[in-house]
């Protein structure tokens, strides 16, 4: 059965009811070992020098591929959030004993396209943050800042749009343990292939929320992040035929019954 927007949206407001707190404190998490991170590659790698800019952006992408284990903890958390299962803050880390080997490698993958795709925005940042911006000239501090945004900005579309297809990897390899990382990515863009616009419509709609985020100096984003999320878990669910009868459609490709945390365990085990 194919939803809406709105009603993908109301499921997940009515699972989130109540639950809120966790995937809150989940987020907040994240975002400040991901500042930690940041924080230490700035004081390990200081200057921007040839050699330090290397093993900063070397470093930085090692970190990337890392974190990409409590992404997928993040998206466990929701998977069992929309499917009202217990969840914990033991999920953010579940994925690193139960066969990280496919989430690293998902998330290598995501790291080194990012990687190129911000190749313009690591230069645009090096050369023009001149003299004169250091010594505070309002003209080029001004340029620097616009130009350094933009680019920005048209990387991170860019990186949207080229890392659609890609989107449901994580999910897939939650929910389907016996699946390769290729495997999973290669489900993913079957499942995403011409729900492009739709996903994509999914996320714009979320924008306004955004916005107005601001006039709560950005606060309102510890529940609108967890909302976004679970939405576009309920979107995953249904593309894959599970959100109807709580497992894989018998005509989808990923058919079989979606296993519990118990039985991840059990295979985990035996492997």
């Amino acid at each position: 059965m194919r939803r809406t927007n709105r009603q993908l949206k109301f499921m997940a407001k009515n699972v989130l009811r109540g639950n809120y707190t966790l995937p809150i404190l989940a987020n907040i998490i994240i975002n400040v070992l991901s500042a930690a991170a940041g924080s230490m590659t700035s004081t390990l790698f200081p200057t921007t020098s040839g050699m330090s800019s290397v093993l900063s952006q070397l470093f930085s992408f090692i970190i990337t591929v890392i974190f990409s284990l409590f992404t997928a903890g993040l998206i466990y958390m929701y998977l069992n959030i929309s499917r009202r299962r217990p969840y914990s803050f033991s999920d953010l880390i579940y994925l690193f004993s139960n066969n990280p080997d496919r989430i690293l490698i998902v998330g290598f993958v995501l790291a080194l396209i990012n990687a190129i795709i911000s190749i313009p925005s690591v230069l645009a940042n090096r050369f023009l943050y001149t003299d004169d911006v250091m010594n505070g000239d309002l003209t080029a501090a001004l340029q620097y800042l616009y130009t350094t945004l933009l680019v920005l900005l048209v990387t991170l579309a860019v990186y949207t749009i080229v890392t659609l297809p890609l989107t449901f990897s994580y999910a897939l390899l939650i929910d389907r343990p016996e699946l390769t990382a290729k495997e999973a990515m290669k489900m993913s863009i079957h499942l995403m292939k011409g729900n492009y616009w739709r996903y994509l419509k999914l996320l714009i709609s979320f924008f306004p929320l955004y916005v107005l985020s601001a006039f709560t100096c950005y606060i309102a984003l510890l529940w609108v992040v967890p909302y976004q999320g679970i939405t576009e878990i309920f979107l995953y669910r249904e593309l894959a035929g599970d959100l109807d009868t709580d497992h894989f459609s018998a005509n989808s490709p990923f058919s079989g019954q979606i296993p519990n945390p118990q039985e991840y365990n059990d295979y985990n085990s035996e492997a």
